[in-house]
């Protein structure tokens, strides 16, 4: 029989041949080839023989499956554990950040503290000898403690910073420091507020009212907070001399401030609060600039003039002649200004 046969139809039989697939005719093609190629002869035998595990029984096949659960039940433990490692991990850094985070709050609170900014909270006394500066005192908020005292000096003026925490037994809310100075100290302040002023003790309402200086007295906001220092440092409570409008003549000089409607609930009281009227329109003309009188038109008990109200003026001159010199002058300087507070809280009831 001829065979027609090539290797590659040959190779394309073979796994059916290997199988008992084929039919009598193309078997005995595929015969007839392998005798005279021994290419396809060593790829019959390769394909000849036994899958590997073929023959095994079924003991042998169940003690493999076995075998292989086991595997797998060791990879799925060995997972499970590193799961636990892992899980075991996160708990641990999330446990470290809460301490690490607890422990700054807690050093913050007690330890850093934060800058005291406003020095009203603060009551301090200065002493100056030569270049030695001392400052002690004590936090207003008992529940606040001092950590930390520092001084910074720049032509003249050493400027007091303190650092509050949360008290403790470390900090308590009382302090002393002392600074030594490179050369002359002609101010020493605390935040926003004036301490000491070239030998004078500066009193903390003397220092917000002078720092409320205005030049014009037609700057309103600049008028309200002048007249809120003014009635601190003289001790005016927000019920006494409270007036329902304010009038300013800036038209011409001399420019006036009128307090209109101010109500006096008693004749008991009327002499007592003309004088505060008399103080404050002094101090309010010593820390305008262009102020010439103030003004009150106040009644009592609804008693007055035609209109009802009696006028009270405080000129400029009559501030003068309060003190004994020029108020406005004196105002100049955180030390001059302390002066005049202190000889108008002095000063007696001023002849109409």
């Amino acid at each position: 029989m001829k065979n027609d046969l090539t290797c590659e139809v040959v190779q394309d039989l073979l796994p059916s041949y290997v199988d008992g697939l084929t039919s009598d005719v193309s078997n005995q093609a595929v015969e007839q080839h392998l005798k005279t190629c021994e290419n396809c002869r060593k790829l019959y035998r390769e394909m000849s023989e036994p899958v590997k595990g073929a023959d095994l029984s079924e003991q042998d096949l169940e003690q493999m499956g076995q075998k292989a659960d086991s595997k797998i039940l060791s990879e799925i433990d060995y997972l499970k554990k590193i799961r636990r490692k892992n899980r075991m991990k996160i708990l641990a850094a999330v446990l470290i950040v809460v301490i690490a985070v607890g422990a700054g709050l807690w050093c913050k609170a007690y330890v850093i503290g934060q800058k005291v900014e406003q020095a009203e909270f603060v009551q301090a006394d200065v002493a100056v000898e030569e270049h030695k500066v001392s400052v002690q005192g004590l936090l207003l908020d008992q529940t606040k403690g001092v950590a930390d005292v520092a001084f910074q000096e720049q032509d003249g003026i050493v400027a007091v910073s303190l650092r509050e925490t949360r008290k403790s037994s470390f900090h308590t809310n009382e302090f002393q420091a002392d600074y030594q100075s490179s050369g002359e100290v002609k101010q020493v302040v605390l935040e926003n507020r004036i301490l000491w002023d070239v030998g004078v003790s500066i009193e903390g309402t003397v220092s917000d009212l002078y720092q409320s200086r205005n030049p014009y007295v037609g700057d309103t906001s600049a008028d309200g907070r002048s007249v809120q220092a003014a009635r601190a440092v003289l001790g005016i409570n927000d019920g006494a001399l409270l007036s329902y409008g304010t009038q300013l003549q800036t038209a011409e000089e001399p420019y006036g401030w009128t307090f209109l409607n101010v109500q006096i609930s008693s004749f008991e009281n009327v002499e007592r609060l003309q004088q505060e009227m008399k103080q404050l329109g002094c101090l309010l003309i010593a820390v305008t600039d262009n102020l010439g009188y103030v003004s009150f038109e106040y009644s009592v008990d609804g008693s007055g003039n035609a209109d009802g109200n009696t006028t009270l003026t405080m000129t400029e001159a009559d501030a003068d002649a309060m003190v004994g010199q020029s108020v406005k002058s004196l105002a100049q300087t955180p030390a001059g200004l302390q002066e005049l507070v202190e000889l108008v809280k002095n000063s007696g009831a001023i002849n109409e």
